[in-house]
């Protein structure tokens, strides 16, 4: 099975949700927030692999199963934000498919 992550982190909080290639939601979390600018690398970092944890536990799956993830955060707001968000997706184990945008593009489409 596929599994895909989707996650929106905001400045005061962050929402994410584990998908199967179907898009059926299979887990949903809220944590703190995710913006790097305002809070650094590793408070972010922290707070998303308290969503990430969550996900995997609600549904019954290990972080190697995730094939792709999609992050509209919070101080993205350059290609050179987005290029160190998306290493430390890779830092935490996520080697499919990465994508960070700014927060905004996912929130308004």
């Amino acid at each position: 099975m596929t599994l895909v992550v989707g996650i929106a982190g905001g400045g005061t909080k962050s929402r994410a949700v584990l998908a199967d290639e179907n898009l059926k939601v299979l887990a949903r979390s809220v944590g703190g927030p995710a913006n790097y600018q305002a809070l650094g690398l590793g408070p972010v970092r922290e707070n998303l692999e308290a969503l990430l944890a969550d996900l995997l536990a609600q549904g019954g799956t290990a972080r190697t199963a995730i094939q792709s993830v999609v992050a509209g955060l919070a101080g993205a707001s350059t290609q050179d934000d987005e290029r160190i968000l998306e290493g430390l997706l890779g830092d935490m184990g996520l080697s499919g498919r990465r994508r960070v945008v700014a927060d905004a593009r996912v929130d308004l489409h």
